[in-house]
């Protein structure tokens, strides 16, 4: 059943973004509340429109029946005239209609707040932002999301001199700004809107602006858990990464095209904002989605992905039809692996003893054996099986897909030691 919400602050610059992201396929049911009627949403048969001047308030009560409220409502002191005006568009009416929806059903609220916003700051712009926040939180929603956006970056209907001031300042220099101070657009804060109401999210999210989300996907027989400490030194939202890319895939294909459709659903959440991060298979991967889906990442960072030269992959291809591909391939040394152990200590001294694990930390082997085994009729075997991991191996792409040469995004490609 679509999801139903409600959004006030529809005119504004995050609203205005939102309303113009959405897509019959969605499957999503919005409903506006303007002051003003948008022409060109009635091209958009599943969003409504109803328009009020927020003075009789009571009077938007039956619209208010939804599962989510969404409010981007707001304006500015100068805009206002005065605190007391501010206090009333920014704080008291957002308010009130939040009440009324939680008297009418409405389980979620996602208010877009301020970066900064605190009842106890000494600026009356933030502490009104900080009181809002608290007082919505007293009318306790089942659950309540808070973004708090820094400097809004897109086209507003309006022209705020401040503003426009402040992105030529601060755009250039974004790099050299706290991440939670950076500008951002307001078009990448409405898809994060569309993505809390279609996932439904339970757990309450407070969001102090926006960290790039991250998509990681691990290499070939290496469990995504076996990189807490590369992903703890990421500044970035880290998505939940796919423990075992493929595990629910019964065969091997040359191609990878199973593997990618895995990525591909899985990177889809963050609607093109994310960026990709893969080491070996997993870079591997993230190039092939990226090109049967243009735009699926803002970036994509390759460390050191199994991509031969065309000379070796002809050689890889004569080889595979006789059978000899591993030797070509990293498969000669997966056949040989080792997969089953006593107990998790005796793996850890035995991997930690190896070549392949000589300059990686302590910890990371110890991730490894922890993410990598499970217990299976006695021994601990490897969660990723040699038979599998050998599979991936033989079967490395020969031919790639020609979207790869007009990737637009950013491509980084890394190889060697850290």
């Amino acid at each position: 059943m679509a999801q139903k919400a409600v959004l006030i602050g529809a005119t504004g610059l995050i609203g205005s973004h939102f309303l113009d992201g959405l897509k019959d396929d969605d499957d999503l049911q919005i409903h506006a509340i303007t002051r003003r009627k948008i022409d060109h949403l009635e091209q958009k048969g599943f969003i409504g429109q109803s328009v009020y001047d927020f003075k009789d308030l009571e009077a938007i009560r039956p619209v208010l029946k939804a599962d989510t409220l969404i409010s981007t409502f707001g304006t500015t002191i100068r805009n206002a005239g005065s605190q007391d005006e501010f206090v009333r568009v920014d704080h008291d009416i957002p308010l009130q209609i939040s009440k009324m929806a939680k008297e009418e059903g409405c389980k979620t609220m996602i208010l877009v707040s301020s970066v900064g916003a605190d009842s106890g700051s000494k600026y009356f712009y933030t502490r009104m932002k900080g009181l809002l926040e608290e007082a919505i939180k007293d009318l306790e929603f089942e659950t309540f999301h808070i973004i708090r956006p820094s400097l809004l970056l897109g086209n507003r209907m309006e022209f705020r001199l401040g503003e426009y001031l402040s992105k030529c300042i601060m755009g250039p220099l974004a790099f050299m700004v706290p991440w939670q101070y950076r500008p951002i657009h307001a078009g990448t804060v409405a898809t994060f809107i569309k993505y809390l109401i279609k996932e439904n999210l339970q757990k309450a999210f407070v969001l102090s602006s926006m960290k790039n989300p991250i998509h990681f996907f691990h290499a070939n027989g290496f469990p995504a858990e076996t990189y807490k400490e590369l992903l703890s030194l990421i500044d970035g939202d880290i998505q939940d990464p796919l423990s075992v890319i493929g595990k629910q895939i019964p065969e091997v294909k040359e191609g990878y095209h199973e593997f990618t459709d895995e990525i591909i659903e899985h990177a889809s959440k963050t609607h093109g904002e994310g960026i990709a991060i893969g080491h070996s298979f997993g870079g591997t991967l993230s190039l092939l989605a990226e090109a049967r889906e243009p735009g699926l990442f803002k970036k994509i960072i390759l460390l050191d992905p199994p991509i031969f030269s065309h000379a070796k992959r002809i050689i890889l291809s004569f080889l595979r039809k006789l059978g000899l591909e591993y030797l070509v391939t990293p498969a000669k040394k997966s056949m040989k692996r080792r997969e089953s152990f006593n107990s998790r200590e005796e793996a850890l001294d035995y991997f930690s003893s190896k070549t392949l694990f000589k300059e990686v930390p302590k910890t990371t082997i110890e991730h490894y054996v922890q993410s990598g085994l499970e217990e299976r009729n006695g021994p601990f075997q490897l969660v990723i099986p040699r038979q599998r991991e050998t599979e991936i191996f033989l079967t490395l792409p020969t031919r790639f897909p020609r979207e790869i040469r007009t990737i637009q995004g950013d491509l980084i490609y890394a190889v060697g030691t850290v």
